[in-house]
């Protein structure tokens, strides 16, 4: 794998963006679509991803250590923010929400409020 392109990297890149473009809190999907659209899949599926992206939730249990710390933390269910600063509180979601947020998110969409 090219320096640049391990999977927390990837996943960090991802949720930078994602947040940069207002689309937090997002989900596991989200993620891996920005890195789908960005780098091969067949060298970033979910059998590397799924382990990876758990390491670094710095909020929940498994995964392997990452090297990349636990720059993301659990707000809801199946719901994630980057953690900026590290520590800072984070908002959590009503499940209605969440349904809403999450679909968003998978699929890139900027949906103002009210629509």
């Amino acid at each position: 794998m090219a320096e640049g392109t391990e999977n927390w990297r990837l996943i960090l890149q991802a949720a930078r963006a994602l947040t940069a473009a207002g689309q937090t809190p997002f989900t596991r999907i989200a993620i891996y679509v920005w890195i789908w659209a960005r780098y091969p899949r067949r060298d970033h599926d979910w059998p590397s991803l799924d382990p990876t992206f758990q390491g670094v939730i710095s909020n929940a249990p498994g995964g392997p250590p990452s090297a990349g710390g636990t720059p993301l933390r659990r707000t809801g269910r199946g719901l994630y923010v980057l953690t900026d600063p590290p520590g800072a509180p984070a908002k959590t979601v009503t499940r209605q929400d969440a349904d809403t947020t999450a679909t968003r998110a998978a699929f890139g969409l900027l949906i103002e409020d009210g629509e």
